[in-house]
């Protein structure tokens, strides 16, 4: 909510007096569900608000080789500069859209749309595969009315999926499976193989659930085998289970330590899993974060349906 314009160095911010919706709109939308649902309304008129105000930022001269290679660029960008605005409105503000124009090709515009604003981006299957089940929800129900850090799990994981860079997914999946780990087995675990051999650390000593790859494999590991039919390093083709607990820890730490998996400021250990990332860094990016969620889906799902971890 900005009354002025204003700028930095090569960014202008424009402020603008059109909102994108208001809270009239919305309670209207809602009693007309509740008058299909219910046959009746409730009143329409809700207080006076200024909506849903936006702003614009105005990248002057962005230098690239495409139009396509300054969408990710500017959308860094964008999501630093509302980080701030936000920080300093007390306000958590998104990029919703960026638009590219190309000097050299006028008649060209490329549009950006933020995917989780303009489409449904979870299952798209129907019915009981995709967990429409009364008797399932019921049991998940009762998990978290019985233990309230069942809702915290659930809420961490979706404010980490709604992060919109991929090295802070990382750092929010890791963090919830490691504060899991320490919080239901305790920090004095031993690190185990499949083969049930003790795992070391480059020192030669024992890891334990202490360490934080210690904790997040052995929470992931103690389900698989807990189970007994799901592969422990079947989640990512490129590498086994605890050398990905290395490559989380890895960027885990770098984020942590210096805000961002592409910083100068390199923590030591990065090393380990830049050969991961390499050879088609988006792909194996993708796998990384893709392979971690699926597990922290699966372990929640573990400890909801099957009773993992001592409730």
């Amino acid at each position: 909510m900005l009354t002025q314009s204003t700028r930095v160095p090569g960014i202008e911010v424009y402020a603008l007096q059109q909102a994108l919706g208001s809270e009239q709109e919305t309670v209207s939308y809602l009693s007309n569900v509740t008058s299909e649902l219910f046959g009746r309304t409730f009143s329409a008129q809700a207080p006076s608000d200024r909506g849903l105000p936006c702003v614009a930022l105005k990248f002057s001269d962005v230098r690239a080789d495409t139009a396509e290679m300054v969408v990710p660029f500017a959308r860094d960008l964008a999501s630093r500069m509302t980080d701030l605005l936000g920080f300093n409105r007390s306000a958590r503000p998104q990029v919703i859209a960026l638009v590219v124009l190309d000097p050299e090709d006028p008649a060209s515009i490329r549009g950006w749309v933020d995917p989780p604003r303009s489409q449904y981006t979870g299952n798209l299957a129907g019915g009981f595969i995709a967990g429409e089940s009364t008797q399932d929800l019921l049991q998940q129900w009762s998990h978290m009315q019985a233990d309230p850090r069942v809702s915290l799990w659930l809420s961490q994981m979706n404010d980490a999926r709604a992060e919109r860079r991929w090295e802070y997914r990382v750092l929010r999946y890791f963090n919830l499976l490691e504060g899991m780990s320490k919080g239901s087995l305790g920090v004095k675990v031993a690190v185990l193989d499949a083969q049930g051999q003790q795992l070391l650390q480059s020192n030669g000593k024992p890891y334990t659930t202490k360490e934080a790859r210690g904790a997040v494999y052995m929470v992931i590991a103690g389900l698989c085998r807990f189970r007994g039919d799901i592969d422990e390093d079947g989640f990512c083709s490129h590498a086994p289970l605890w050398e990905l607990c290395q490559h989380w820890t890895t960027v885990r730490n770098q984020v942590a330590h210096a805000g961002a998996w592409d910083s100068d400021f390199q923590v030591s250990g990065t090393g380990n899993v830049d050969a991961f990332l390499k050879v088609a860094p988006r792909e194996r990016r993708a796998d990384l974060e893709s392979a971690l969620a699926e597990c922290v889906r699966m372990v929640i799902d573990g400890v909801i349906f099957r009773g993992y971890l001592p409730l």
